[in-house]
């Protein structure tokens, strides 16, 4: 059976006798053009819905019934299709109607008889031509046609998942604002703003991931590291996951996988694999997380017992937003990102990621392979970190909310912060309170962070205070004009805690080293 593609090539061609057109065929043919001969006008229409790429007819076939059979074919084609005919005409009288009744068919050319047989192979070939160009454009419009509807798809799977988290937001602060709320209440009320907030973070991480990957604007920081122990830890990190699902956890390994690759971005993908299988994953069962090195190769499999992938899904799971199509997928949330960035930056690594599923119900294996490095020599011991003590923090930040919330977790942490609202206020508070860090947001509305960071560190007495940006851009030219200006760090908004408390801990002072410009 001929598939949609070989169709779709094809010349047919209808004489009015059939010598003259397998003559016609056997010429085309020979001329490296498929071309197949018809029997009759309603043969010939037949196949013109299947798939044609040319038509070639005798004008004696195509009296007033022909005409009108083939227009109806001809008129229900799609918006890109106009099919080139052929006409071969001049054979003296009853050669047909008219060209003028032949308009009707519309991409129509004439080819008068006797006719050489260069003549016909070039028309012909041109015809084909002028068809695949169509093609072309069919397929650009059915790109079209899906790209708006998973966009329109998408947006509306996104605005679910922005919407879920809100609503608990909104709920959550107003329990908190009540005097009436009990203190069971509140506590629920935080832990519900302190998991959605991660959700939402975690949304915006993932859509910006895939537009830096897609316009190649995401770099990678590799060293050597070990694939086992980033396991482990991704895994406990995602213990509390897995025990609301009711799954069990296995990390399994033989000893060290050494890799070269990127810490946190192999954590990302190794995160992303988890929280797949956490969704997917059935109650009772469990998810193995396996580490194995072996003949150059490290290789990480990700396995669960749960709903299992069908061979549909499959062929295309690692396509950006397809699962957010999927009505199972939509009832467990998420957009369909977490294994198109999987991939994306595991071929960034050089290494590669495949899925297997024997079909629903029954688990599903995911397999990252990654080119395996030597293991290090014996690190020397790290020096020991020094003791934090309180510090004199400054935040320069122009959202109100935003710095008074963040003022308030590192005061909850034993901080003493100063708030300015704007550069001007900061650089004056600056001077007068030489603090030990200043935290200090980009986009501020009399000068940006970037200009506020250089006048800071043209400031004698402000030499040994460590400057920190927080942005909402996290490209690596950003990271690189924050440095430029003077910035020690570039946080990305919204800052976890972790990585706040680490920026903050290169801030601390050995003991008994404390500055004397603390009050």
């Amino acid at each position: 059976m001929s598939s949609p593609e070989q169709l779709d090539q094809r010349v047919l061609v209808l004489a009015s006798w059939g010598h003259d057109g397998q003559v016609a065929a056997e010429v085309l043919g020979e001329a490296g053009i498929q071309a197949e001969v018809m029997t009759e006008m309603g043969h010939l229409c037949e196949q013109v819905r299947k798939g044609a790429a040319a038509l070639v007819l005798s004008a004696e076939v195509l009296d007033r019934p022909a005409v009108e059979s083939l227009s109806a074919v001809l008129e229900v084609q799609e918006p890109w299709s106009d099919l080139p005919i052929l006409i071969l005409t001049g054979v003296g009288s009853g050669a047909g109607p008219p060209a003028e009744a032949l308009a009707v068919l519309g991409n129509v050319t004439f080819l008068e008889r006797p006719l050489e047989i260069l003549t016909l192979v070039s028309a012909v070939r041109a015809a084909v031509r002028a068809r695949r160009r169509q093609y072309g454009a069919r397929q650009s419009t059915d790109a079209l046609r899906e790209s708006d509807r998973r966009k329109t798809e998408f947006l509306a799977v996104l605005s679910h998942e922005l919407r879920n988290p809100l609503a608990a937001l909104t709920n959550a602060a107003h329990l908190l604002s009540r005097p009436q709320s009990s203190a069971g209440q509140v506590q629920r009320a935080r832990a519900v703003i302190e998991r959605q907030t991660g959700q939402l973070a975690h949304l915006v991480d993932d859509l910006l991931d895939l537009t830096r990957i897609e316009r190649g604007m995401i770099g990678l920081h590799t060293e050597r590291v070990d694939l086992v122990e980033i396991a482990q830890r991704t895994c406990e990190d995602h213990e509390p996951l897995f025990q609301d699902r009711g799954i069990s956890v296995q990390c399994l390994s033989t000893g060290p996988v050494w890799i070269e690759g990127d810490q946190t971005r192999i954590a990302q993908v190794i995160g992303n694999l988890l929280q797949n299988a956490a969704r997917y994953g059935r109650r009772g069962g469990t998810v193995v997380v396996e580490v194995i090195g072996a003949n150059g190769v490290s290789e990480l499999r990700v396995r669960d017992d749960g709903r299992g992938i069908t061979p549909e899904l499959l062929a295309r799971l690692f396509t950006p937003f397809v699962q957010a199509e999927d009505e199972l997928s939509r009832a467990h949330g998420g957009l369909g990102l977490g294994l198109s960035l999987v991939k994306a930056l595991i071929e960034l690594h050089g290494g590669s990621v495949t899925a297997h599923s024997d079909g629903p119900g029954r688990g599903a294996e995911f397999i990252v392979q990654l080119r395996a490095a030597e293991a290090p020599p014996l690190a020397a011991e790290r020096p020991r970190a020094y003791v934090r003590e309180p510090l004199l923090v400054l935040l320069v930040e122009d959202n109100q909310d935003s710095a008074q919330m963040l003022a308030d977790v590192l005061e909850s942490h034993g901080h003493r912060v100063h708030l300015a609202a704007d550069a001007a206020s900061g650089l004056s508070l600056a001077r007068d309170l030489v603090p030990d860090v200043i935290l200090c947001d980009i986009g501020l509305p009399d000068m940006d962070g970037y200009a506020l960071a250089k006048k800071i560190r043209s400031e004698p007495v402000l030499a040994r205070t460590r400057l920190i940006a927080l942005s909402g851009y996290a490209q690596s030219k950003d990271r690189a004009r924050s440095e430029q200006a003077g910035f020690d760090a570039h946080l990305v908004k919204p800052a976890g805690l972790e990585e706040l408390e680490r920026v903050l801990g290169v801030a601390a002072v050995p003991p008994g080293e404390a500055l004397n410009r603390r009050n």
